[in-house]
């Protein structure tokens, strides 16, 4: 009876430590075209510019290069009353937020752009990085905070503190983000 109980136990706690099943893939966003341009012929690339200002601050995100905080929207005093439209100010409200949506589709692009191309090795020093956020924090488009740090994180096989090898890792991946980040701000000051 005992190694009854025992297969049981096995089982329940084989089921509860599976992995859970992957999620089902998402939809992808609606995709702007420009009016006159050629559609996208089969096996070409489809246009990525979206309108959808959730899509372009989640594609923004997930570079992973430097912390997006949130659109910035020049929306008029006078036709803003708590974030929505005041009475009669209803079309300033929303000419604002549309183009502050297009304003962040053209700069998501270049963003996504700039960052698949290899990382720069140069200007990736702290002042390098301080300009650079500084340049894109003039755009006005995104509310950007810092560059994203790797932090390298202790381990008992080095007595408690950051093994070298693992320190190594996270400067390599600083140094790629700094150099990202010096591609953007490059290819955006064009």
């Amino acid at each position: 009876m005992k190694s009854l109980s025992t297969i049981a136990m096995v089982s329940v706690l084989a089921a509860c430590s599976s992995q859970p099943s992957t999620p089902a893939p998402q939809t992808p966003p609606q995709t702007a075209q420009q009016p006159g341009a050629p559609a996208a012929s089969p096996g070409s690339q489809p246009a990525t510019q979206t309108i959808d200002v959730d899509a372009n601050l989640a594609r923004l995100r997930a570079l992973n290069v430097f912390q997006v905080n949130g659109l910035i929207e020049a929306i008029p005093e006078e036709a803003n009353c708590y974030n929505l439209a005041c009475p009669g100010k209803e079309k300033e409200f929303s000419d604002a937020k549309a183009a502050a949506a297009s304003k962040l589709a053209v700069f998501t692009d270049a963003v996504v752009k700039a960052a698949a191309l290899p990382a720069a090795t140069e200007d990736t020093g702290a002042d390098a990085i301080a300009t650079n956020l500084s340049a894109l924090r003039a755009l006005q488009v995104v509310s950007v905070g810092e560059l994203i740090v790797e932090q390298p994180k202790t381990s008992p096989n080095c007595y408690g503190l950051v093994c070298p090898g693992d320190q190594e890792a996270a400067d390599d991946a600083n140094h790629a983000r700094a150099g990202k980040l010096a591609n953007i701000a490059h290819a955006l000051a064009r």
